[in-house]
Parts: structure tokens; C-alpha cells; sequence
């Protein structure tokens, strides 16, 4: 599957890490071309910060949603999901340089009930204030 992801995130943050609360919004298609999105919900934690690197996990619950061709229905699974993330402060300001433009690599695993399984790597770039 690819597609476009958006993430929102509010919590707080000190000199040595982050915890948010973090909503995600995903859509795309998978290799046959069936248009796929989900939602999801959790937790995302900057666990460790030095300097401009941040690294940190993330636990997540959400739902998939998947169109069939051929009945012009949806197929639809909850799951849970974790994942593993490093971010790099591209550009960053504030008397503490708490605010910054980031590019960040991840990688997550989400387990949907019902034996669906989706999992993979991500490159996003943001805005954190």
C-alpha cells in the first residue's frame, strides 16, 4: 500500500524528550489500485533527545479500511499498532530551540483483528511548536 499520511500531535515536551497525544489520517491504494485509508489514535513519545536528533515509539489504535471492487463495499478491521521513530531538527528555533522543522524516518506494525496484518517504513517531514 502507499499513500499520504497526516499526523497531529498535542502534549509536552522538556530539554530530554517529548510525550503527545498524536492522531493520524492515512490514504492511498494498494498494488492493485483499491483505494485504502485509516485512522488512528495514540500515544507518540520522544523518549530520547541529543541535540537535534530525537528517537522515540509510539503505540496507536486505529481502523483500516480497504474498497473491494468487486461488490463496491468495504472490508474494515480494528487493530493496534506500535512503532519506532528517529527525527532530525532540520531548522529549529525558541529560547530552548523547542520549535523546529523536522524530517523524520519511522517504522510501524499494526495488527488488525481478523488477520490482517499492515507494516512498514515512513518519511515524513513536519512542523513542531
Amino acid at each position: 500500500m502507499t499513500g499520504g499520511r497526516v499526523r497531529l500531535a498535542a502534549g509536552a515536551q522538556n530539554d530530554n524528550g517529548g510525550h503527545y497525544v498524536s492522531a493520524t489520517a492515512l490514504y492511498g491504494s494498494t498494488e492493485n489500485g483499491l483505494r485504502t485509508w485509516d485512522l488512528r489514535v495514540g500515544y507518540l513519545g520522544d523518549l530520547y533527545r541529543l541535540s537535534i536528533v530525537r528517537l522515540g515509539l509510539d503505540l496507536e489504535l486505529g481502523y483500516l479500511v480497504v474498497h473491494r471492487a468487486t461488490t463496491n463495499t468495504r472490508l474494515w478491521a480494528m487493530g493496534l499498532g506500535a512503532g519506532a521513530h528517529v527525527g532530525v531538527d532540520v531548522f529549529s528555533w525558541g529560547t530552548r530551540n523547542d520549535h523546529a522543522i523536522v524530517i523524520e524516518g519511522r517504522f510501524d506494525g499494526h495488527i488488525h483483528f481478523g488477520g490482517s496484518f499492515m507494516w512498514g517504513p515512513t518519511v515524513m517531514a513536519g512542523f513542531r511548536y
